[in-house]
C-alpha cells in the first residue's frame, strides 16, 4: 500500500455511519483504560448532528473501497483536528501520516498557517508521531473529566508558512 492507493475526502453528515464504524474501531483500546477516551461516547447521530451544524468536519480515508481512517476538524485559530483514527489492522503503515499530510493541504487551501491537535500527554507514540511530523508541543491543559478525575494533554502544532 502506497500513499497513492488511498483517496482521502470530506465527508458529509450521511457518512456519519462510516466515521463512527472507524472511530469505534480504532479507539477500541480506550475501552480498558482508567480514563476511557470520549470519542466512545460518539454516535452515528451525534456525528450526524456535528457534521449537519457547520461547525465540525469530517474526512474519510479509504483504501481499495474500505475506509480504513478518518479525521474531524475544523477552523478555530489555524485548522485545529481530533479523532484522527485508523483502523486496527492499517496502523503503522503510514495512514495517519496521509491524513495529517492531506489536512495540512486543506489547512492550506483554506488560507490557514497553522495546524493544531490536543493529545493524551501518557500516548508517547502519538506525540512522536506528531513531532516526527513537524509538530511542537506549544502547551499543556488539563481535561477534568467526572467528579475528579484529570487528564493531562499537550497542545500540538505545527506552522503551514
Amino acid at each position: 500500500m502506497s500513499a497513492k492507493d488511498l483517496v482521502i475526502k470530506v465527508a458529509g453528515p450521511e457518512e456519519a455511519s462510516t466515521i463512527h464504524h472507524v472511530i469505534m474501531d480504532a479507539y477500541a483500546e480506550y475501552k480498558t483504560r482508567q480514563i476511557p477516551s470520549s470519542a466512545l461516547d460518539e454516535t452515528q447521530h451525534s456525528i450526524s448532528k456535528e457534521l449537519s451544524s457547520g461547525h465540525e468536519s469530517a474526512a474519510i480515508c479509504w483504501f481499495d473501497k474500505k475506509p480504513i481512517g478518518v479525521v474531524k476538524f475544523h477552523t478555530d485559530n489555524g485548522l485545529y483536528f481530533s479523532r484522527l483514527s485508523v483502523i486496527s489492522e492499517f496502523r503503522r503503515k503510514g495512514v495517519a501520516t496521509e491524513i495529517i499530510n492531506w489536512l495540512e493541504r486543506y489547512a492550506k487551501s483554506l488560507g490557514e498557517s497553522i495546524i493544531w491537535c490536543k493529545v493524551r500527554k501518557d500516548e508517547t507514540q502519538n506525540v512522536r508521531l506528531y513531532s516526527k511530523l513537524g509538530f511542537s508541543v506549544v502547551g499543556e491543559t488539563t481535561l477534568i473529566k467526572g467528579s475528579n478525575t484529570r487528564l493531562s494533554l499537550v497542545i500540538m502544532s505545527k506552522s503551514l508558512k
